[in-house]
């Protein structure tokens, strides 16, 4: 190539770099004024027409993008994490990942928001509006349907679980005393196609963190708070359907089991059952804690008090049900 030739090449690249600056920087979603511009642009009441599913999917691209992540993750500046989770958590960006037919894209939004450090940062933030905001979308019945479902993927799905089972998560409603929040959780934990899930994966680590998250005496005391049958009877089907699961009783560690039972005869929760006179959410203890498989469980494990409290709390539920005398102590 001639001198002249090569000066000419070099003007015409140099050109098209200097032409592609303005896209590239609006592409560059790690810029806290391209994401509000975005944010903004789906908060239009015109949003539905002029937000294409391929501008979604390709804005889905940008924020799951590395430098986008990180910038994220490192929670430096809440005003960005703001709009990135707006983005990561809008209904039509998500329906557009999973309706999309390239499955790296729906694995890229997946992997970004159960990424485990979110939630560490979300926490850190303490700002219940963006904790909550990122619980939701985890609920979002479509994305439970696509990562549960029969063609899950084994590392989204697993991923998924985790995030469900973080802290974190549960706390949200708990803390907030949000019977919405609490309640999209347990629809999740009471499906059965979760409980298949948890078998499929054939993980008992999982298997026991999921148990032990129902159990442990936040979760349980939290719901006592909110006081709704409604929420207890779903955490009671929850609760008892993993115990009626062949591969997850099989694989429930000895202080699972402990933690399982003392959730099942904590004081308070025997005397909201018989304070709030319900007799469907008491006749759901009494058939749970009635199942041969559960009765297994708890003689395998638990402790001489813990059958004890058993037997005085069936007593005690039990004088609830219709044709008893109600609200007798033992």
């Amino acid at each position: 190539m001639t001198p002249l030739k090569q000066s000419l090449f070099a003007a015409a690249v140099g050109a098209v770099l200097l032409a592609a600056q303005p896209a590239l920087a609006q592409n560059n979603l790690a810029d806290p004024a391209q994401v509000q511009a975005i944010v903004g642009q789906l908060a239009s009441p015109d949003a539905g027409k002029i937000v294409s599913p391929q501008q979604a999917q390709k804005w889905i691209r940008e924020i799951t993008a590395p430098a986008a992540l990180e910038k994220a993750l490192l929670g430096q500046d809440k005003a960005y994490v703001d709009g990135w989770l707006q983005l990561i958590t809008d209904p039509r960006l998500i329906d557009a990942a999973l309706q999309s037919a390239d499955p790296v894209l729906l694995n890229s939004w997946a992997t970004a928001f159960t990424d485990p450090r979110l939630a560490d940062t979300l926490a850190r933030l303490a700002d219940d509006k963006l904790l909550v905001r990122w619980v939701e979308a985890g609920f979002y019945p479509p994305v439970f349907a696509n990562l549960i479902g029969r063609n899950a993927q084994d590392n989204l799905l697993q991923r998924y679980v985790e995030t469900l089972i973080n802290p974190n998560t549960i706390a949200v409603g708990l803390k907030l005393s949000d019977p919405v929040v609490v309640e999209k959780w347990l629809n999740v934990a009471a499906n059965p196609k979760l409980i298949t899930a948890l078998g499929k994966l054939g993980n008992p680590r999982l298997v026991n963190a999921w148990v032990r998250t129902l159990t442990r005496t936040e979760t349980v005391n939290g719901l006592l708070r909110l006081g709704q049958p409604a929420l207890l009877e779903k955490w009671l089907t929850a609760s008892t359907t993993l115990l009626q699961t062949d591969f997850i009783a099989k694989n429930l560690e000895p202080e699972s089991l402990v933690a399982w039972a003392n959730a099942m005869v904590n004081p308070e929760l025997i005397q909201a059952l018989t304070q709030l006179a319900d007799a469907r959410l008491s006749g759901r203890w009494v058939q749970a804690m009635s199942d041969p498989q559960v009765i297994a469980a708890l003689f395998q494990s638990v402790t001489p008090q813990t059958l004890a409290a058993f037997f005085r709390a069936a007593a005690q539920v039990g004088s609830g049900l219709p044709g008893e005398k109600s609200g007798q102590s033992y």
